[in-house]
């Protein structure tokens, strides 16, 4: 069979994406709804996404795999490496995935010695140093997708700090002091802050000040204290610890007193992320703490015993320090709802595809399942039947007719389709010949459906904001800068302890955002240029504590 090639929405002002090339039938886990008949797809929605896991390693290495549904080796793919230090092994020790703009943030100890958290494109490129210090450790990080910013702990001079940082900034700490010991924070801007382990408890704690503790777990009866890592269960409100050093998965809740049980045994979970059906990524490593060489491993457990595990060989390097000690969960998009269409119903005007509704990522349970941002394919159906060639999200009706359209997205795990939008109707003009489906049929309409290959990169570049200020004057925030050529709109986002949309007010070369009377608290900024189909163009991003 014929190739297909995995067409976007293409935006003309220094937007750069990566097609996805996929052989028609290979698909992915993700096309798993979709039926065949005389050769062609028909159009259904994904219900079950591809699952692919991103590991950072003892050695160096940032790499992914695509999930098999049984155990065995396979290939992954290299994103980049870290050279380790001599005498401390642990070069990448956190790592998270930001989906919706292909990026891998990830952090350890360098060669020459010192804390550092990067970031990267999903392909290898634009690597670039988010924060560095000098005779430190990297404990663990989190990170909030919606803020973007990380909570990092840290060893400084014997001390242990705890740190908030912008990803879009460089060496700018949001907060960095001394706090108790703390590893592995989790940070999420939907509830009350971020998760923390103290090796013997899970505690919720505020964001910014660890040392305010909402509520807490019960502690580990005895030593060792070693429950390392740790994940928030998606399908309920328990969440996930691995004890390294004892070699259990436990389970246990943040509810005062909850007991923390065990789950099963399991040699050496350093890392856990959680899918959204529930079935844990376990990677093989030592504790953060540990300079101890581990070959590393890559286990998919169910906890309900429901399934057997599924063993994936051939991760990492395979040398002595190879060990898994940070994994985090992507899915292929899902569409929690159809697109809606809006726009002229009458032959001559244009009707608007809007996006579908996709589900969230969970960075409480390291998994991200978003599509990348402002890049999409879509599909119209006129009577029930698939206009061919026809991807924009806007078109120009010529005649009249029952509409429906249906978005693709895609991200690092594959693709993923929507459910068909709602039927509209366009009144036909005098005169015109119109078909119809005949009544009584229960076929669906034949068409051809993009796939893309399970675990392609996609990379979309999105420029900055040309001569952009920002000015932050108590809780009130201003940001200005040049217009963008192609944008014909622009906002400004704010999310985290604040949440408003701010439509920016355009003069005859610049644009002006402001907003006021924020809330207190940690606050992301998003400054957008966008097109008339509400992809964004460029952007500049800041992220603050107001007081």
């Amino acid at each position: 069979m014929k190739n297909k090639r995995f067409v976007f929405t293409r935006v003309v002002a220094g937007v750069a994406v990566t097609a996805l090339l996929a052989a028609c039938g290979a698909g992915s886990e993700s096309s798993d709804t979709t039926e065949r008949t005389r050769n062609t797809t028909l159009w259904s929605a994904t219900t079950v996404p591809t699952k692919v896991v991103v590991y950072g390693t003892q050695d160096g290495l940032v790499e992914y795999v695509q999930v098999p549904s049984e155990s065995g080796e396979v290939t992954p793919t290299r994103i980049t490496q870290v050279v380790p230090n001599t005498t401390w092994w642990n070069a990448v020790v956190t790592a998270a995935v930001d989906t919706s703009r292909s990026e891998v943030i990830f952090g350890g100890n360098s060669q020459d010695g010192k804390a550092y958290v990067s970031k990267v494109n999903t392909d290898g490129t634009s690597q670039s140093l988010i924060y560095e210090e000098t005779t430190t450790l990297v404990f663990g990080m989190g990170y909030d997708p919606v803020a973007r910013i990380i909570a990092l702990n840290h060893n400084k001079s014997g001390d242990i700090f705890y740190m908030v940082h912008s990803v879009d900034e460089v060496n700018s700490p949001l907060r960095n002091g001394v706090g108790a010991y703390y590893a592995l924070p989790l940070l999420t801007s939907y509830g009350p802050g971020s998760l923390i382990s103290t090796n013997s408890s899970i505690r919720l704690v505020q964001a910014t000040n660890p040392t305010r503790i909402f509520s807490s777990s019960a502690v580990l009866s005895s030593s060792p204290y070693d429950m390392w890592a740790f994940a928030k269960d998606t399908t309920s409100d328990f969440i996930y610890g691995g004890r390294q050093r004892v070699g259990e998965l436990v389970q246990t809740k943040t509810d005062a007193g909850t007991a923390i049980s065990t789950v099963r045994s399991i040699a050496s979970p350093a890392s856990l992320a959680v899918f959204s059906d529930g079935t844990i990524a376990v990677g093989k490593g030592t504790g953060v703490t540990d300079n101890v060489p581990t070959v590393g491993a890559l286990t998919i457990v169910d906890p309900t015993g429901a399934s057997p595990d599924v063993e994936v060989g051939g991760v990492g390097s395979g040398e002595a320090a190879s060990g898994l000690q940070s994994v985090w969960a992507v899915e292929s998009p899902i569409a929690d709802t159809p697109a809606q269409i809006d726009g002229d119903f009458e032959v001559g005007g244009s009707i608007y595809c809007g996006d579908a509704a996709w589900r969230d990522d969970l960075p409480l349970s390291r998994l991200s399942r978003k599509p990348i941002e402002g890049v999409r394919s879509y599909a119209w159906f006129r009577n029930g039947v698939q206009m061919e060639g026809v991807t924009s999200d806007t078109i120009v009706l010529s005649q009249g007719g029952s509409y429906q359209c249906a978005v693709t997205a895609g991200n690092l795990a594959g693709s993923g389709q929507s459910a068909q939008s709602e039927a509209v109707a366009v009144p036909s003009l005098p005169g015109e010949e119109t078909t119809t489906p005949s009544e009584g049929s229960t076929e669906s309409p034949v068409v051809t459906v993009p796939v893309a290959a399970p675990a392609t990169p996609v990379v979309v570049v999105t420029p900055s904001l040309r001569s952009v200020k920002w000015t932050f004057t108590g809780r009130t925030v201003k940001v200005t800068f040049r217009k963008y050529s192609g944008a014909t709109k622009y906002r400004l986002y704010v999310r985290g302890a604040t949440r408003k949309n701010i439509v920016c007010k355009s003069a005859k070369t610049t644009v002006t955002c402001t907003t006021t009377t924020l809330k207190k608290g940690l606050n992301s900024f998003s400054a957008k240029a966008l097109s008339t189909s509400g992809a964004t163009l460029a952007l500049s991003t800041k992220t603050r504590i107001t007081k």
